[in-house]
């Protein structure tokens, strides 16, 4: 049997170490590291999503996935849900079309109803804005992770441009607490 790095092997092993001994020197037992492959998913946005309201929050409507083998994220309602406690990478980008020059554009990450991740950026031009934002968070079993633009153009033409490699958001779990 071929040993897996990083895998308790042994029922033995895990009766004898404590929880915090495997977390601390990053062994998971085999229902754990399970976590590790479905705990993470890639959704983005087909099609743009039109007309913002200028100075109104709207939740990113991303309605395809690149992946989800966990199938944590609902692309019905626009989010991810926690399968398990853990430190989450967290990785989204929206791309704003038919902007207003000199005015600000956000991407913001939320964790249940709480603003935990923000970016700004003030457009220059006239044309598209993709703006990143990135963090490593703990999320609790359940919580929900959603992506929220914010444009404060003063205009409710600006839209979401819509590709997969423009309006994102990819979830990943990193480690358990």
């Amino acid at each position: 049997m071929a040993k897996r790095v990083g895998v308790a092997q042994s029922s033995d092993f895990d009766a004898h170490v404590s929880a915090d001994y495997k977390v601390a020197h990053g062994i998971w037992t085999h229902a754990q590291s399970q976590f590790a492959t479905t705990a993470k998913a890639r959704a983005y946005r087909s099609g743009n999503q039109e007309n913002l309201t200028s100075g109104s929050e709207t939740t990113v409507q991303l309605n395809a996935e690149s992946y989800d083998p966990g199938s944590n994220f609902n692309t019905g309602t626009y989010l991810f849900t926690a399968p398990v406690s853990g430190y989450y990478l967290i990785l989204a980008q929206i791309t704003y079309v038919n902007i207003v020059a000199d005015k600000r554009y956000s991407t913001s990450i939320y964790i249940d109803s709480t603003l935990s991740s923000l970016s700004r950026m003030h457009s220059g031009l006239d044309d598209q804005l993709s703006i990143p934002a990135s963090d490593i968070l703990y999320v609790a079993a359940g919580s929900t992770i959603k992506l929220v633009a914010l444009q404060s153009s003063g205009a409710n033409t600006v839209d979401i441009y819509g590709l997969e490699n423009r309006t994102f958001l990819s979830v990943h779990l990193l480690s358990l607490p």
